[in-house]
């Protein structure tokens, strides 16, 4: 006497459902661990890669557009630059950045308000010397009429 065939096709179907059952909480699980981007920290990591393309290029008009009138730009050496410093040592100063990578970015908007923090890895020739650097950033935006705008920048050593 053989195997039932009803018994088969149960047995079958009780397994089909426990993967199915396995791959709905995996889907499940992933959904609420995934975070969205909002809006404003799309605009937000998008106004800093600007922000980091400004500083390769040299480019004074888009930075001066990025920034707001009372910029604080803290270096990892130390140096606290206003805006029109910050704007001027870009220009023309000894430091030439060849390269920025961000890694670890977090942001976080409260209101009108954001601070961005990540790490970077900085090729840039100093006074004539390729220096590689990698950095800690703590960045603080303000939205001005729609657009944000860095307020404070502090670099740290790691």
């Amino acid at each position: 006497m053989g195997i039932n065939p009803i018994f088969i096709f149960v047995h079958r179907y009780n397994n089909i459902m426990k993967k199915i059952s396995y791959l709905l909480a995996l889907l499940i699980t992933l959904t609420f661990t995934v975070k969205a981007q909002t809006a404003d920290e799309k605009a937000i990591a998008e106004a800093g890669n600007q922000l980091n393309q400004g500083l390769i290029n040299r480019d004074i008009k888009l930075l001066d557009d990025l920034v707001a009138p009372e910029l604080s730009y803290g270096h990892s050496s130390g140096t606290v630059e206003d805006k029109a410093a910050f704007l001027k040592a870009v220009g023309t100063g000894p430091v030439k950045y060849i390269s920025i990578n961000l890694t670890n970015q977090t942001i976080q908007v409260n209101g009108d308000n954001a601070i961005t923090r990540h790490t970077q890895d900085l090729d840039l020739i100093n006074n004539g010397t390729p220096t590689k650097l990698k950095i800690g950033n703590l960045l603080v935006w303000h939205k001005y009429n729609g657009k944000w705008k860095l307020v404070a920048k502090q670099g740290f050593k790691l």
